[in-house]
């Protein structure tokens, strides 16, 4: 006969002896008798059920090893070791900063050494800046430092070259033979020496450390290396005139004067005196020659298609329509053309009050570069300058208030 379905599932689900035993032995979990947990408790006496069996217990590891194996962790996790790994490192080099800005007196090897410490952290832990920041990494100093360290290696840097320009080794090392090639190398390291002049100067008055920037000794030495660069960027464009190169030299010099720093260090002197020789030089070369020369082989200054009297004649005389016809055709080119006295045709349009002629000439050539306008042009033995020949013209017209405004703003 055919079991029936209770008699053939009774087996499966009869309850074991061991369990019925102790489920009699059990307390009530309703009422809570015989229960260490009482139903007004919270915790509950726990139930057992057999098909779950016991509760998951992670698996123990020794130490030192990591319980997730080969497992990532979590980015988080990683960031934190690395921040606890190098705590102790970030206090002490905070510690040794602090130090470092309280002591009287800071010198550069030791704030190289500073900074060669903290980017060996860096590098070590590839955090970064603004993770370590966290541990109370000291940024600003570090920065101060940076800055401060900066400006006196290129200051040490730039003098060198100088020196080594002004004695010819940096020349036979290049294998720089020609004029121009010295000159250029000689103006490259002057622009260096100006620059890391402003920059020192400019570091050493905002920045707190105790750094000894050496600004005393420095402002003695400077003055005797940038001379003796100017004497030879000066020799070398003189033996190969360029106008390029010398209307680099001019704005440089004309630039340098106007910097406080470079007056603080007391090289405005040295840059006037420059820029006056300069001048004599690019004079007694356009009075010799009639041109000055560029790189490309042109001539740039002034090249006479028409006799010097004629235009002298012109502007002094205030032929307006002359002269405009002469720098339309390319006849004067310059304004800087010069008479038998060795004084400009702008000097004596200016001279001869002749105003529309110095507006014209001002607005064909402008007042910058070697192009233009000098506006420094001085008298050799008066001392008289352009501002006072425009002042005492008559009568004083709008364009002898336009001549004098323009070059009274020019003016350094």
């Amino acid at each position: 006969d055919m079991m029936s379905s209770t008699s053939y599932f009774q087996h499966l689900t009869r309850t074991p002896a061991s369990l019925t035993e102790a489920s009699a032995a059990a307390p009530d979990t309703q009422t809570g008798k015989g229960s260490a947990y009482p139903i007004s408790s919270p915790h509950r006496a726990p139930t057992y059920h057999p098909r779950e069996g016991p509760a998951f217990q992670p698996p123990t590891s020794a130490p030192g090893v990591d319980p997730l194996g080969p497992f990532p962790r979590a980015k988080s996790v990683v960031l934190q070791q690395k921040l606890q790994d190098v705590q102790p490192d970030v206090a002490d080099l905070r510690r040794t900063v602090e130090a470092a800005l309280s002591s009287k007196s800071l010198h550069l090897a030791d704030v190289e050494a500073i900074l060669g410490r903290a980017s060996e952290l860096q590098a070590k832990t590839r955090l970064s800046e603004a993770d370590l920041k966290t541990l109370g990494w000291p940024s600003e100093a570090l920065h101060q430092m940076q800055e401060a360290a900066h400006a006196l290696k290129y200051w040490r840097q730039s003098e060198e070259a100088a020196k080594e320009v002004v004695e010819g080794r940096f020349s036979s090392a290049t294998g720089a033979q020609s004029s121009a090639a010295s000159l250029q190398i000689a103006l490259e390291a002057l622009e260096a020496l100006l620059s890391s002049c402003i920059g020192l100067t400019a570091i050493s008055k905002v920045s707190p450390l105790p750094l000894d920037f050496n600004l005393d000794r420095r402002t003695k030495t400077a003055p005797s290396v940038l001379s003796a660069l100017l004497d030879q960027a000066l020799v070398h464009l003189r033996d190969e005139p360029d106008i390029a190169i010398a209307g680099r030299l001019e704005t440089m010099l004309k630039q340098g004067r106007k910097r406080r720093e470079i007056q603080e260090l007391k090289l405005d002197d040295v840059l006037a005196q420059a820029s006056l020789e300069l001048t004599d030089l690019l004079e007694s070369h356009i009075r010799s020659t009639g041109t000055f020369a560029s790189r490309s082989g042109s001539n740039i200054a002034p090249h006479h298609r028409r006799p010097p009297d004629e235009i002298w004649t012109a502007v002094v005389e205030g032929d307006i329509t002359t002269v405009e016809m002469m720098v339309r055709d390319k006849s004067l080119t310059s304004p800087r053309v010069l008479d038998q006295q060795g004084h400009s045709i702008f000097w004596d349009a200016c001279a001869f009050h002749q105003m529309d002629v110095a507006t014209l000439l001002l607005r064909a050539f402008g007042a910058t570069g070697l192009s233009g306008i000098d506006i420094g042009e001085v008298h050799s033995t008066r001392g008289t300058t352009l501002l006072h020949l425009v002042a005492a013209a008559r009568p004083f017209t709008q364009q002898a208030e336009f001549v004098f405004r323009s070059i009274f703003e020019l003016s350094p």
